[in-house]
């Protein structure tokens, strides 16, 4: 499933275009964030690249499970602050891999629309939120990309002589590493999109607990406190 989605984590990540640090606006639905408690959270969803060579990554599966268990630390460490109870459990075998596969799909979906209007759960995923007794539930997506020593220096190298023999025309700028995170809370009673955000973070490792611990923050900022 996750080679699939290689061409989703490519699409959104230009490795030689400087973003910088941005957090989006949030899309909310009309339930108060003061009436979500016992906030369960499936697992944390993560494609991870890493550039060996070049200014092209590859997904690497170490690094995408690092990122996940990461962000799984960091949802029990502020658990208060986010109002985090439990963690989905999963009833069948197959759960976990359908449930990956609907929230991939709900963040594509959400993306491509531009906002979260008239956008449903995903019948697999309200099916799990049943199985657990829940209403509401917290979807956590993160893909990024990370270099191996030695090739960001290099690639700087190469954008100076480009922009050198362009005369300053074209100067790309290279992108040491980001983080990405999409972020979604499930009203199954409603049958829709309590809370979106998504936070973009570039030249921040993905696998760093100090950056997460920044984006989720900012993430749920005006939203919980």
């Amino acid at each position: 499933m996750k080679n699939a989605y290689f061409k989703f984590v490519i699409g959104i990540l230009p490795l030689v275009v400087f973003f910088g640090c941005t957090t989006s606006t949030l899309s909310t639905s009309r339930t108060p964030s003061t009436e979500i408690e016992n906030l369960h959270y499936f697992k944390p969803v993560s494609f991870i690249s890493y550039i060996e060579k070049g200014n092209r990554g590859d997904l690497n599966e170490e690094l995408s499970d690092q990122s996940s268990k990461l962000i799984t630390y960091v949802l029990k460490d502020k658990a208060a602050l986010y109002h985090i109870s439990d963690s989905i459990k999963y009833p069948f075998s197959d759960d976990e891999y359908n449930a990956e596969n609907a929230i991939v799909n709900l963040v594509d979906q959400i993306e491509f629309q531009g906002n979260t209007k008239g956008v449903t759960i995903p019948p697999v995923l309200n099916s799990i939120m049943e199985d657990n007794n829940t209403r509401f539930s917290l979807v956590v997506l993160a893909n990024g990309f990370a270099r191996r020593k030695g090739n960001y220096t290099g690639q700087v190298f190469k954008s100076i002589g480009i922009g050198i023999l362009t005369m300053g025309i074209y100067n790309p700028v290279p992108i040491k590493s980001r983080s990405n995170l999409y972020v979604i809370i499930l009203d199954s009673y409603n049958n829709e999109i309590a809370f979106y955000r998504k936070s973009f973070l570039d030249d921040a490792s993905p696998i760093e607990p100090k950056v997460i611990n920044k984006q989720m923050d900012k993430i749920f900022k005006r939203y919980f406190y």
